[in-house]
């Protein structure tokens, strides 16, 4: 196995199935319906709720950001969602490493770890 092959269960296990007693997640895809219609077969509790917008006009990002964005070429934004892993340290290498190998800058928008 490479040292970028991620092991995956040979069964994934989904936290939302329909099992008695078990409370329902709402999950919410922020996207625009006619990009992601939603599936009939998707159940009441899964929503596809159009793109969220901030309104805050007066947003200005820390200096160090903005140093960093004007600073070379625009940086590739590389997001996990809400996603969780086990090894997210490990896939966070990987990403620097791709990042390197492309030679170019990025924002890595890590959820809950990476």
């Amino acid at each position: 196995m490479a040292d970028t092959d991620i092991p995956f269960p040979k069964k994934l296990c989904w936290t939302f199935d329909n099992r008695p007693f078990h409370l329902r997640t709402p999950l919410l895809f922020a996207c625009n319906p006619n990009i992601l219609p939603r599936p009939n077969d998707w159940t009441e509790h899964i929503h596809v709720t159009g793109y969220f917008f901030l309104k805050e006009k007066s947003y200005r990002p820390l200096d160090e950001l903005s140093a960093f964005l004007d600073n070379g070429d625009a940086p590739v934004c590389i997001s996990f969602g809400s996603m969780v892993n086990r090894k997210a340290e490990r896939i966070g290498q990987i990403v620097r490493e791709a990042l390197k190998q492309i030679n170019n800058r990025g924002i890595i928008l890590s959820g809950w770890g990476v």
